[in-house]
Formats: structure tokens, sequence, C-alpha cells
């Protein structure tokens, strides 16, 4: 029997973003990831953390006001798929403006203990939160809505740790996007030259800023490598980080420490310059490696000893 090959789960970042651009020029994805291929990306990273292949990640992860959120049925079935999950059972009580939806799960902890959690959202709940009779969803499906309330809060306070903080697109569509207006307006004046500032006091001031926006890579053997983009600062990371995960000729802890120095060297730039998608991705590949590296490195131990 052949076994199954997928050739659309990229590897490495460099992958990821091509495969990104790629999928985002096809007309056969969801309309907000065409043309967009940072969304796609970011689609992509959440669907990897939380255990979907990355079409299924498009098909059931949306960016809502620039932050990700799962279909309610999707994150249902991903905590239906975890083997600590005992049974869910969601009930809807009363009728009109006495509905109340529950929703009741089953966790099995490591000691072979269960634990019981339980959440409702009702009408009195969707009033105070000023949902109820709200134009859209609200008013067309209100049962369908204060279900997918009682679920969502039931599965985060229930399964954390599988659902990594995000919420359901329908949770995420009730929240109003953010107010723009603001920040355009400073935007506007930050853009506009001052009449006061002369071209040679803009040259002193353009030399004076601070290194880490033009993109330097700093390198373990003391040099600096300029990039472009933080994308291309990323790729770059990432194939530097994964040459010394692979370098054989130093043993599994100096390659360890090397790769931590080389996050330690370029910490300023990742928390303060990189996208969240993109420091996660990076953080997130280090300690990979580093697990990967420690398993290694005690059995050549055990093998030795």
């Amino acid at each position: 029997m052949m076994s199954k090959v997928s050739i659309l789960e990229p590897t490495n970042l460099g992958e990821a973003m091509d495969f990104a651009k790629q999928i985002s020029s096809s007309s056969m994805v969801p309309k907000q990831y065409q043309g967009n291929p940072t969304n796609t990306l970011i689609a992509m990273q959440w669907g990897y953390e939380i255990g979907l292949a990355p079409m299924q990640a498009l098909q059931n992860i949306a960016v809502i006001n620039g932050k990700p959120s799962i279909y309610g049925d999707a994150l249902l079935a991903l905590v239906r798929k975890d083997p600590r999950c005992m049974g869910i059972e969601e009930t809807m009580e009363g009728e009109n403006e006495t509905m109340n939806a529950i929703c009741v799960l089953k966790r099995k902890h490591i000691d072979g203990s269960l634990e019981l959690i339980k959440r409702e959202f009702n009408v009195l709940m969707a009033k105070r939160a000023g949902l109820w009779g709200k134009q859209g969803p609200w008013s067309q499906y209100p049962e369908r809505m204060l279900q997918m309330r009682a679920r969502g809060n039931c599965l985060r306070d229930a399964f954390p740790d599988v659902i990594k903080g995000i919420i359901t697109v329908e949770e995420a569509k009730d929240y109003p996007a953010e107010k723009q207006s603001d920040m355009k307006t400073v935007q506007a004046v930050e853009d506009t030259p001052s009449p006061m500032i002369t071209n040679n006091e803009v040259k002193h001031i353009s030399q004076s800023l601070p290194i880490a926006n033009k993109y330097i890579l700093q390198l373990t053997n003391g040099t600096n490598k300029e990039l472009d983009s933080a994308d291309t600062w990323a790729v770059e990371y990432d194939k530097v980080l994964r040459t010394i995960f692979e370098y054989d000729q130093m043993d599994h802890a100096e390659r360890r420490t090397k790769m931590k120095e080389l996050e330690n060297l370029n910490e300023e730039f990742i928390d303060d310059i990189l996208p969240d998608y993109l420091r996660q991705t990076i953080k997130e590949q280090r300690i990979k490696f580093n697990k990967v590296l420690s398993v290694e490195g005690r059995e050549q131990e055990n093998a030795t000893g």
C-alpha cells in the first residue's frame, strides 16, 4: 500500500512564504486570502499551532479585524479528536426571550480523573453585551448564535492548551473593528515634512535612527547581514538557524548553545521589529530544534555509555 504524501506542507519559513504567495494568487481559496499572502501565512501558521494542515486552515480560519479566528464547527472537531475529550453535550433550554444555550464537556486528566466543564449563554447575557436583536446573524439565527457563544466559552476554558487563545468566527464578528481614523491622522502628520528642518538636518536624523529598522541580522561569527524586509530577514535567520542545527562538527550541546546565542544577538530586533506571526514562528523553530538535539544527545550518551 502506497503511503500518502502531501506536497502542500512547507518544511521551513522560506517555503511557507513562497507557498502563501502561490496559494493567495489562486481563485480556489476563500476570497479573504486571494491576493493577500500575509493573511494566508498567518492562517497557515495558526492552523499549524492547533493541528490543521495548510489547506484545512485556509478553509476554517478567518482573519477578522486583523486577528485569526476559527469557525465554531471546526473548533468543536479539533477538541473532539483530542484523546482527553471524553464527550461534549450541547442543549438549548427555553424559547424566545428565555432561551439558554448550554455546553457541557468532560475532560480526562493525567491522573485519570474527569473534570466537568459547563458554560451557558442566554438571552439576558446577549442583551447585556448588546448582541440581542443586532442586525445580521443575531436577528436571523439567534438560537445558533447563542449556541456558538456557549460552545466557544466552554471549549476555550476546557482546552486552552489545544485552542491556544483563538476565538470563534461567530464571536469575532461581534467585536467592533478597531478605529483607524486617529491613526491615519497621526500618520498624515508624521508623513508631512516640517519646513523648519533642513535637508542636512534630515540626513543627520536618518543616520541616527536605530539600526534595527534597516533589517540587520547579527551572526554569531561577529558579522552582520543587511536585508531588505522583515520577511527576507526571517527567511535568512531561519537558514542560519537550520545550518547550526545540522552542523554535525559540533556536538549537540554546542549547537543548542550556538542557536540560543543567535537568538540573543537578535533579540531586540525579533521582539520589537518583527510582526507577531514571524516572531512566534522563528522562536518556536529554535525550541523545536533544541528538543531534537536534546533527544539525540541523550541517545548518543546511552549508546556510548
